[in-house]
């Protein structure tokens, strides 16, 4: 591969690592809007610095492949171009991003002529390889993957890290709210059975002194009506006597 053709895919790699970071950047912004919050000043200008950096890569990779052919390269340089426009498009108004866009160029194809080229003299890679004297490089499937790894920089990295370790947070601080939640429901509901049982205990105990009442009651009743049967008679004798002497007072 030549050596052009491994930068532009190191700096397509770049603007792909960037755009995730912006993507990133811009999720966590939405969700302090729907919050009600606004980003802090440093915040603003750390956005518009990874924008402002994000179109430099757009517009270095475009210069590069002025002169490359490579359809597939081309494509991914428009696909990454339409990937920026997208996110431009919910960067919000307060936040200056330059507009920046791709199209593939059609260049003519001149009719290339087939030929070998041999060599005189073997390059001094060939001669170690065939002799088995080239050191060891361990097996890839992409050789470019370790380049585009390496072109990766430190901030970067230490940024997805932190969206990482921010986008954590925020799922532990949703899960402690449920959980306290549930805690104060919980406190809720025993504290609700707790009067319940309280009322039940009046409850009972009430319709014991009920019942204690109804049986004293009952017994003076009783009671009653078995003087009532066993004095009966007297009762008649003492109410007939008192008639008697009455008339006999009237009649004098």
């Amino acid at each position: 591969m030549p050596s052009n053709r491994k930068q532009i895919k190191a700096l397509l790699y770049k603007i792909d690592a960037s755009l995730q970071q912006l993507e990133g950047v811009v999720d966590e912004r939405t969700k302090l809007h729907e919050l009600g919050l606004q980003p802090s000043t440093h915040e603003n200008e750390e956005l518009s610095n990874t924008i402002h950096k994000t179109v430099e890569y757009l517009e270095q990779a475009k210069k590069e492949m002025e002169q490359e052919r490579d359809e597939e390269i081309h494509h991914d340089l428009e696909r990454l171009a339409r990937k920026y426009m997208n996110i431009h498009s919910t960067s919000g108004s307060k936040i200056e991003a330059p507009e920046f866009t791709y199209e593939i160029p059609q260049p003519s194809k001149p009719p290339t002529a087939k030929a070998v080229r041999f060599k005189d003299i073997p390059d001094e890679a060939d001669t170690s390889e065939m002799m088995g004297t080239q050191p060891f490089q361990p097996y890839r499937d992409d050789p470019e993957e370790a380049e585009e790894i390496d072109s990766r920089s430190n901030h970067q990295m230490f940024a997805e890290h932190q969206q990482t370790m921010m986008r954590q947070d925020q799922d532990l601080d949703h899960l402690h709210q449920s959980i306290s939640r549930q805690h104060m429901m919980g406190k809720d509901i025993d504290q609700e059975l707790d009067e319940q049982l309280i009322i039940l205990n009046d409850l009972e105990q009430g319709v014991d002194n009920s019942g204690h009442r109804i049986q004293r009651a009952t017994t003076r009743l009783n009671d009653f009506r078995r003087m009532a049967r066993e004095n009966g008679s007297l009762t008649t004798i003492i109410i007939l006597t008192i008639i008697l002497i009455l008339l006999l007072v009237v009649l004098n």
